[in-house]
């Protein structure tokens, strides 16, 4: 999942920059993909990419993604919003009205629960480190805000690691594809179109 994060915009070249960082209230903004596990551990993570970013652009480009396509790991699952292309490895939600307590409806409550951590890692993330809130600005090139920005879960995997406690703080606000028509996007689709079906049939159809 992919979430921003404010860099003030550069002195030169300003058009072209604000072109590719979306626009965000400070400034513009760098992308930031991260996958979480349910104890809030960050697995992976990712700062480079601008603001303007897709997900699903940052998602394809990502070193993880590339890892499970070579390996084309078998019972490893990550789940992403409809933002992200479902592959046999990243399911995606089942769009559509779907019937309550049909097994399409309990899927996707199911999979909105689980999504429901990697929102509240944000929220702890950013509690601990309040430079990332939304109406903070980390004042340096992209570059360095990236290398920030990593920093800041590396010390978050320590802390939860170690089981050290949220800092207290006063109530502060927080926050809340590119097209691609190849063969293999096709394959993969299908695949995981495939994958998200066998994974309904086992576990939400009794």
């Amino acid at each position: 999942m992919a979430l921003l994060f404010g860099i003030p915009n550069p002195r030169q070249r300003r058009i072209q920059y604000r072109q590719q960082m979306r626009s965000h209230p400070f400034g513009t903004s760098l992308a930031f993909e991260r996958v979480t596990d349910a104890d809030l551990t960050i697995l992976s993570i990712n700062a480079k990419f601008p603001g303007r970013s897709h997900d699903a652009y940052v998602w394809k480009n990502s070193t993880i993604r590339s890892h499970l396509l070579v390996t084309n790991a078998n019972n490893t699952f990550l789940i992403g919003d409809s933002g992200y292309p479902l592959e046999p490895w990243c399911i995606t939600p089942i769009l559509g009205n779907h019937q309550i307590y049909s097994p399409e409806h309990r899927f996707n409550k199911t999979h909105k629960r689980a999504r429901c951590t990697v929102e509240r890692c944000i929220g702890v993330l950013k509690q601990r480190w309040r430079c990332l809130l939304k109406d903070r600005t980390l004042h340096y090139k992209p570059t360095r805000a990236s290398k920030i920005i990593i920093t800041c879960a590396v010390l978050h995997n320590v802390a939860i690691h170690n089981n050290i406690g949220l800092p207290e703080y006063d109530n502060e606000e927080e926050d809340e594809y590119e097209e691609n028509h190849g063969q293999e996007v096709e394959e993969l689709l299908n695949a995981g179109r495939q994958t998200r079906q066998e994974l309904l049939n086992q576990y939400f159809t009794h």
